[in-house]
């Protein structure tokens, strides 16, 4: 979709790029490209730009790095590092022409005022690019500066302070403790809390009693159950065959299995490919139920 540009009109584009400079020159941090560009790519662009080669237009993929800076038949390119004016693809988001915009008008997808801001603003940066967040070991980020210090008790709540000021809001008073413990049970466990732990949860004064709550739903074993629910949604588990008369039935042994490995241990790497292993392996005989390891492998 990037054929030839050269009819495109020069001075509208640089006041165009003009214009969406001076908007964001005002904003510090650099664009995060997981975070801002690939999402608008994913949802605008791979269509006809992305990785199904049948579907793919003028030779030009953005799913890939090394594709996006490539020079296209046209003997343009999508993508020039810090350059607007040689970047096609800026050209083609910020054209008024309703012939060569992208995404093209008949897709329906209108790139917003924002989203060509950010697309820009990348291209302007060097447009650099990152590693799906997925295959990126995390790094402990530095907490940012907030005008309250006083109000964050983590260092999460630093970066929750920060998105409020960007906002232009201040963060509520803290939840009554009857609201904090039901929604901590909530999340964890899928069930509602006693009276008898509420009421040993209002009667502990010290620093550390929303942490023992937590810990305490933490190895709960329906703290498993509330979780599992996730993985066996994914496997699309049921108890019964639905439409049939139910035979003799094993997959409990694979349920009972992902309760417990959740509840007893943490999910570490091993536990996560053996756990999505299990999910399209055959579940073993029922005399094999005291060899957790064999659901997974089988």
């Amino acid at each position: 979709m990037f054929p030839g540009f050269a009819c495109w009109d020069r001075k509208g584009f640089l006041a165009a790029l003009a214009l969406i400079i001076s908007i964001s020159v005002s904003r510090g941090a650099p664009v995060d490209f997981n975070r801002e560009v690939r999402p608008i790519l994913s949802e605008h662009c791979y269509a006809c730009h992305g990785p199904d080669e049948g579907k793919r237009k003028a030779g030009l993929r953005l799913d890939r790095e090394e594709e996006g800076f490539k020079e296209l038949k046209s003997g343009e390119r999508a993508l020039v590092s810090g350059d607007l004016e040689k970047s096609a693809l800026v050209k083609r988001i910020t054209t008024s022409d309703q012939d060569d915009i992208m995404p093209p008008v008949k897709h329906g997808k209108p790139l917003s005022r924002e989203q060509i801001n950010t697309l820009t603003r990348w291209v302007k940066e060097g447009a650099k690019w990152q590693k799906h967040w997925a295959f990126v070991a995390p790094v402990r980020p530095e907490l940012p500066k907030v005008s309250d210090d006083t109000w964050p008790k983590n260092g999460i709540d630093y970066f929750v302070e920060e998105k409020l000021q960007k906002a232009g809001v201040k963060p509520n008073s803290e939840a009554e403790k009857t609201a904090l413990i039901r929604r901590a049970s909530f999340d964890l466990t899928g069930l509602p809390p006693t009276i008898e732990e509420v009421d040993a949860f209002l009667a502990d004064g010290s620093d550390s009693a929303y942490e023992k709550v937590v810990d305490r739903l933490l190895s709960s074993p329906h703290y498993g159950e509330r979780m599992a629910q996730n993985w066996l949604d994914l496997a699309r588990y049921a108890d019964t065959s639905g439409y049939h008369f139910d035979g003799v039935r094993f997959m409990w042994l694979w349920r009972d299995w992902v309760i417990n490995s959740l509840t007893t241990t943490s999910l570490s790497t091993n536990s996560l490919s053996n756990n999505s292993r299990a999910i399209y392996c055959r579940i073993p005989h029922v005399t094999n139920a005291s060899r957790p390891d064999s659901f997974a492998t089988t």
